[in-house]
């Protein structure tokens, strides 16, 4: 799209109007842009909250967290390596006349990009208000734990999980009368144990379905703690 930059590229998979044929291969000119790019971002202050989700809305969550977490110019671990504390105005490690403001919100989509993709908390658009939520966390390489939370009309959601091996420990709240749909990375030949049992015994949780690498439940009010293993 356009002349094949990251902005327009996402933009177009943001907005869904890429024929379904021709995602496969716009999605690999993306990824492939972002690693002839040493994994920086060029998107800009418009696009740069479409790069990082569609990254991960299509399968390339460690690409978009090497963008994240980049310490060399540009990016917002150039940032933080460079003393801020605050979200600069421009990637440029400026000063006076030439950064207006370093407290600035004009690059702050990658926070959202932390509690919706990261931690996996995001409003289920057919249960407005987040009576129905949706927690579907992604693992990036490199990153071992998360812990979050989202204070909604009802009640704070929270979701955590963290890496053992080859396990997954994952915690989540589910705020009084609501429910969530909670999408666990795992395929029908793992398991999934909520405290020290298997999570069928658990009445308040109820299997949906499988989606791709994904097993669908829907969970009750409650706080729950899960161990999800591949074997």
């Amino acid at each position: 799209y356009a002349n094949n930059n990251q902005s327009a590229n996402s933009f177009a998979l943001f907005l869904g109007i890429v024929d379904k044929e021709n995602i496969p291969r716009l999605v690999d000119n993306l990824v492939q842009n972002v690693i002839d790019e040493d994994y920086h971002l060029t998107t800009g202050n418009l696009c740069t909250k479409y790069l990082l989700e569609m990254l991960t809305e299509y399968g390339h969550v460690d690409e978009a967290y090497r963008i994240a977490t980049q310490e060399t110019y540009p990016g917002w671990g150039y940032m933080l390596a460079n003393g801020a504390t605050t979200l600069w105005e421009r990637w440029e490690h400026e000063t006076g006349g030439a950064m207006n403001s370093h407290n600035h919100p004009m690059m702050g989509s990658v926070s959202s990009w932390f509690y919706k993709y990261l931690a996996g908390i995001q409003p289920d658009v057919k249960h407005p208000a987040f009576k129905q939520s949706i927690i579907k966390p992604y693992f990036p390489s490199g990153l071992d734990w998360v812990n979050a939370s989202y204070d909604t009309k009802y009640g704070k959601i929270e979701s955590s999980w963290e890496k053992d091996g080859s396990r997954i420990g994952m915690k989540i709240k589910v705020p009084a009368n609501t429910s969530a749909l909670v999408y666990f990375p795992i395929n029908d030949r793992g398991t999934i144990l909520e405290g020290n049992n298997p999570i069928k015994r658990n009445h308040n949780i109820e299997f949906i379905k499988q989606e791709g690498d994904r097993m669908i439940y829907k969970v009750k009010s409650g706080e729950y703690s899960f161990k999800i293993s591949d074997k």
